[in-house]
């Protein structure tokens, strides 16, 4: 859940910061209007580091599982 709404914070403030500031509309950075790249490049490094805590929370939720029902050796 705060995956998600980490997420959903991030990629909806986006649109939300375009229209705040309608300057951006105008700059472009390599022939491509910022405000583009604004929208395109940052969910691609929150997804990967959403997607590393995640599958380590998830590591240590199996071993604490596997913890609980495996008889001790």
């Amino acid at each position: 859940m705060l995956a998600l709404v980490a997420f959903g914070g991030l990629v909806g403030a986006l649109p939300l910061a375009l229209y705040l500031l309608p300057g951006l509309h105008h700059v472009t950075v390599l022939g491509v209007p910022l405000s583009i790249v604004l929208v395109i490049w940052p969910p691609f490094p929150l997804f990967v580091a959403i997607a590393w805590v995640y599958t380590h929370r998830a590591e240590a939720l199996e071993d604490a599982f596997r913890e609980l029902v495996e008889p001790p050796r």
